[in-house]
């Protein structure tokens, strides 16, 4: 008999948490930034901005 695959326990969590990001598009925006001042991240971009990978390029 074939027996029918399963999700294991830690596919069913990232399959859970894929789907409760909800994707916002502001979140990919970056703000308006007057002039003289810093730039201001996107929330999306300051997440996974990562300071000596952007050094090392």
């Amino acid at each position: 008999a074939l027996k029918e695959p399963t999700n294991s326990k830690k596919a069913e969590k990232k399959s859970a948490k894929r789907d409760n990001v909800h994707e916002n598009a502001e979140d990919f925006i970056d703000p308006a930034t007057p002039p003289g001042e810093k730039k201001k991240l996107s929330r999306q971009m300051a997440k996974q901005y990562n300071p000596s990978a952007v050094e090392a390029a």
